[in-house]
């Protein structure tokens, strides 16, 4: 009754409970490439696919600096530079879905 009723809180409840699932399987690897990373003197900026359809896949980001939860009119252009060739750069926008902690954040990319 309740996914009848309430489809999103359901359907994000399930979301968020696979993003968090993937995550926690591959934290130690992630965390590993997040300190192998050269420090530019930069926040550090990561992003991995995780799949998905050909116009709406799933990305987690490492964001040291958290700009990918700011509307882009906020976020710094030296953040916007450091993202341009990820999947953060798409067209179509992309929008956080699940903050996973420690500057990890589950995202959602339309492209």
């Amino acid at each position: 009754l309740v996914t009848v009723v309430h489809p999103r809180l359901v359907m994000g409840s399930a979301q968020s409970l696979g993003d968090h699932l993937h995550f926690a399987q591959g934290r130690p690897s992630y965390q590993a490439q997040v300190r192998a990373l050269a420090d530019t003197g930069e926040p550090k900026l990561l992003v991995w696919g995780w799949g998905g359809f050909i116009v709406a896949s799933t990305s987690l980001v490492y964001d040291e600096s958290d700009e990918v939860t700011l509307p882009p009119e906020r976020q710094s252009a030296s953040w916007k530079a450091r993202a341009e060739h990820t999947d953060l750069a798409c067209p179509y926008g992309y929008r956080v879905r699940t903050a996973l902690g420690g500057h990890f954040y589950a995202v959602g990319v339309g492209c």
